[in-house]
C-alpha cells in the first residue's frame, strides 16, 4: 500500500466517523425536544453522549493520522528530489569524464599514425593481453 491509498483510506474514514457523529447528534437533539423525559431517557442521553465523545475522539485520531502520513509523505518527495539532484549531478560528473576520456585516446591515436608506432602498439597490446590472461589464471 502507498501513502497515497492510505489517505484516501483514512478521509473515508473520517467522513464516515462525521457522518456518525451527525447523525448521533440530531438523535440528541430529538430527545432532547421530545416530551418523554424520563429516567430511560436520562440513560440513553449519557449513552448518546459517552458515544458522541468517543466518536469525535476516533475522529480526531483519524486527523492526526492523515496528518502525519501528509508529513511522511512531503518528507519522502524531498528525499527523493536530493537523490535525483545527486544523480544527474554524478552523471553529468561521469559523461564529462568519459568524453575527456575519448578525446584523449582520440589525441594518442593521432600520435600512433606512423606504421613503427602502430606495430609497437599492437605488439604492447598482445603482450599485455597475455599477461592479463596469465593473470586472470593464475588468480
Amino acid at each position: 500500500m502507498d501513502i497515497y491509498h492510505l489517505t484516501g483510506i483514512i478521509c473515508h474514514q473520517i467522513k464516515h466517523l462525521q457522518a456518525a457523529v451527525n447523525h448521533i447528534m440530531e438523535l440528541l437533539w430529538w430527545c432532547i425536544t421530545s416530551q418523554e423525559l424520563g429516567p430511560t431517557m436520562d440513560k440513553f442521553k449519557e449513552a448518546v453522549m459517552e458515544e458522541i465523545l468517543r466518536l469525535q475522539s476516533l475522529l480526531s485520531t483519524k486527523r492526526e493520522q492523515l496528518t502525519r502520513l501528509r508529513t511522511v509523505l512531503q518528507a519522502s518527495q524531498q528525499a527523493a528530489k536530493v537523490a535525483l539532484t545527486k544523480l544527474k549531478g554524478k552523471n553529468e560528473k561521469e559523461k564529462t569524464m568519459v568524453t575527456k576520456t575519448r578525446r584523449k585516446l582520440c589525441n594518442e591515436l593521432q600520435v600512433l599514425t606512423s606504421e613503427e608506432d602502430v606495430a609497437t602498439f599492437s605488439s604492447l597490446c598482445a603482450m599485455f593481453a597475455t599477461r592479463r590472461n596469465e593473470y586472470i589464471a593464475a588468480g
